[in-house]
């Protein structure tokens, strides 16, 4: 049996009637590395160490690892900030909200959106849209780093 089948579909729209809960994109355009880089700026000027920061991509911590070498904010060398800070690996939009409705993170960061969703899976294009909807809804701040079009015109209210 489906369970994904048998869940109520949100309307991603009533979600932006939270006024504590931020959307945030910034472009990759320039590379996905220049775009960490600026999360990390972000980071550091909205989120203190008592938030814990969630970084989820379906590629490989690289991008991540060489920008955490790279960086110039301050953070990145405090210890007790950087291990607020986690990496998960996934392979489609299902598991990305799996992870985050069993997670108890203050922000999280996914690098990527459009190539997770682009990710095949044995669900239709509906169940994949009702679980972007998911994601969009949960009650944390969220950060894209991506070059989707349609999350920049439809969801995003906040560009960095």
């Amino acid at each position: 049996m489906n369970t994904r089948a048998n869940q109520p579909y949100f309307p991603v729209y009533r979600y932006f009637q939270k006024p504590h809960i931020m959307l945030y994109h910034i472009s990759c355009e320039k590379g996905t590395l220049a775009g960490v880089h600026r999360l990390f700026h972000v980071v550091q000027d909205k989120y203190d160490a008592s938030h814990r920061i969630l970084y989820i991509n379906n590629t490989t911590s690289g991008t991540l690892a060489q920008a955490l070498r790279e960086s110039s904010a301050a953070w990145v060398n405090d210890p007790h900030r950087t291990m607020q800070f986690e990496y998960e690996r996934v392979l489609s939009i299902f598991e990305v909200v799996d992870k985050l409705q069993a997670s108890k993170h203050d922000v999280v960061v996914v690098e990527r959106l459009d190539a997770i969703m682009q990710e095949t899976t044995r669900e239709d294009y509906a169940h994949q849209n009702r679980a972007l909807a998911l994601l969009m809804g949960l009650d944390r701040d969220l950060v894209f780093i991506d070059m989707w079009l349609y999350l920049d015109t439809y969801y995003i209210r906040n560009p960095l």
